[in-house]
């Protein structure tokens, strides 16, 4: 199984605290690993390599400690699609050897996990031969497991880009009717789609009662853990319909970056 962090060139301080919380869990299989950030410039991309986690940083030394020899698959990318930059990836470099896998397990950087991923990563206990995608009951913070065979069905879907409402559209949809149409008319199928294989659906998410400004923005996230996972997922609320631009986040203004 390898483990897909989909990130973005700005989210560089959640995708630490991400990283943090594997360490603090006392993860081991780093070569399992790939990151995908988007939004990256042009010079500075590349396709899947092996780099040290050191690398990963813009700045000298991370606010938090980080074994920072460990090696790590890398995709740095000009191209962003929000929560969906890395499922684009992992089509496109499908073949390479450094990303050929037959299970998946993707997260989006703004998680930590916690003790029970470790079991789940390792023996993924729930995985059986009928069912081809692992998920929750919606939404889902667009957190999953799924086959290789899923990513042979659904392509370049998401080539086309959205909105974060279209995004957070698609987290509410499953079967035959979850698709939103791209700005450029094509339609963008949810991962749970009915034409990409089989569903089974575990333990619903658990809604953790505080709120916690864990990448130090000023602004509380609420949390919520699934179980069957073993992650916690930080979620930025909305400010509501008064507010003119409602879909604002707390670390760039901007869900759009």
């Amino acid at each position: 199984m390898k483990l897909v962090i989909n990130s973005h060139k700005a989210y560089e301080r959640p995708l630490t605290v991400c990283l943090q919380s594997l360490i603090d869990i006392k993860f081991t299989k780093w070569s399992d690993v790939i990151i995908v950030i988007g939004g990256c410039d042009e010079e500075e991309s590349h396709g899947p390599k092996k780099v040290k986690l050191m690398h990963i940083f813009s700045v000298e030394k991370p606010s938090v400690e980080l074994p920072l020899t460990n090696e790590i698959v890398l995709i740095k990318t000009p191209f962003e699609n929000l929560d969906f930059t890395a499922k684009q990836m992992l089509y496109e470099h499908l073949d390479n050897e450094l990303i050929r896998a037959e299970l998946y397990f993707y997260v989006l950087e703004t998680v930590t996990f916690e003790k029970e991923f470790l079991d789940c990563f390792e023996n993924h206990p729930f995985v059986d031969d009928l069912h081809d995608i692992y998920t929750v009951p919606l939404p889902n913070s667009n957190l999953s497991v799924f086959k290789k065979g899923v990513i042979e069905r659904y392509q370049d879907n998401y080539k086309n880009k959205l909105t974060k409402r279209q995004v957070i559209y698609l987290e509410t949809r499953r079967g035959n009717h979850a698709y939103v149409l791209a700005n450029n008319g094509n339609r963008v199928f949810s991962l749970l789609y009915s034409g990409y294989g089989a569903i089974k659906t575990l333990k619903g998410r658990q809604h953790c009662c505080s709120e916690v400004d864990i990448y130090n923005t000023g602004k509380a996230r609420g949390s919520c853990y699934y179980p069957d996972f073993g992650v916690c997922k930080y979620i930025y609320h909305m400010t509501g319909s008064r507010n003119p631009k409602p879909w604002h986040g707390d670390l760039t203004g901007k869900y759009e970056d």
